[in-house]
């Protein structure tokens, strides 16, 4: 599976873009997407992909990679992700870390959404109500290793 800039950096080229284009379009800063594609950024903000998503003409877990869960909530790579679920979740865990200030790194914030999404798809396939929260998302993220 492609990693996050790998994806980033095909649909640059792709699109026969430069960096400082695709910056410019997605209205973030070029040494922002520099970073990205040279491997030096390991704190991608949710913000930051889903503007390039935007500029690219797809979903954030496209650039991210597939987190799919079948329902005994183990990965199966031919099921396909909730889109809105996890859209929801990730809104979420951003509206969070801005309220709160805190930055993570990259890893343990895909960590994080990964554990988010995967409690929450297990209630929706259990057709139990669900409520993100921040109380949920700190404990997930202080929890999360």
């Amino acid at each position: 599976m492609a990693s996050a800039r790998e994806k980033i950096l095909q649909h640059i080229k792709t699109k026969g873009r430069s960096m400082i284009t695709t910056a410019e379009r997605a209205g973030i800063p070029h040494p922002t997407i520099k970073s990205i594609i040279y491997g030096k950024s390991n704190n991608q903000r949710i913000a930051t992909l889903e503007k390039l998503a935007k500029v690219f003409g797809c979903s954030i877990s496209d650039l991210v990679g597939d987190v799919v869960y079948s329902n005994d909530d183990k990965i199966n790579p031919e099921s396909k992700i909730d889109p809105e679920l996890f859209k929801e979740c990730l809104d979420a865990v951003e509206m969070f870390l801005k309220k709160k200030n805190l930055e993570i790194q990259k890893e343990k914030l895909m960590i994080a959404l990964e554990n988010l999404f995967s409690l929450f798809i297990k209630k929706k396939n259990k057709g139990l109500a669900y409520s993100i929260d921040d109380e949920t998302i700190e404990w997930i993220i202080d929890n999360t290793k």
